[in-house]
């Protein structure tokens, strides 16, 4: 998400490198504008996609929308958030469910966090991350 920001681009890709589009998934949205490192402000101009899960137990479900609001007029129009319903922090993941130890998890708490094997969100994240990127790439829809 740093990446959509002047300070972090111009130090990593310099001033003269953007990315047209940003699609983090399930972030840990909480962080931001709260831990010093991670200022999300002085936005580039590139559209962001943060997609989140209704379920998500890694911190809280809403810290995602929390964040948007909290912007408020300084990014109008360059954020959106889609969260899924059913669906959990690692939605996209087929993988068995595993138990994780993370010091960022829990609203920066840490603790074991349980990532279960994902059902199938009801709405589908990937086909909705290629729609945003077709758009901002001035592409058709498939």
């Amino acid at each position: 998400m740093l990446t959509a920001t002047r300070p972090y681009t111009d130090r990593y890709l310099g001033s003269d490198k953007r990315f047209a589009a940003h699609a983090p998934n399930y972030p840990a949205c909480w962080i931001y504008n709260s831990v010093p490192g991670y200022e999300f402000k002085d936005f580039t101009g590139a559209p962001v996609f943060i997609q989140a899960g209704e379920l998500d137990a890694y911190d809280l479900p809403d810290t995602c929308l929390n964040l948007l609001r909290s912007l408020g007029s300084m990014a109008p129009g360059l954020l959106t958030v889609k969260v899924h319903r059913g669906a959990t922090h690692a939605f996209d993941r087929s993988e068995p469910a595993i138990t994780i130890t993370d010091p960022l998890s829990h609203l920066g708490k840490g603790g074991k966090f349980a990532s279960p094997r994902t059902p199938r969100p009801r709405s589908r994240p990937g086909p909705q991350t290629t729609s945003f990127f077709r758009s901002k790439f001035g592409l058709s829809p498939e």
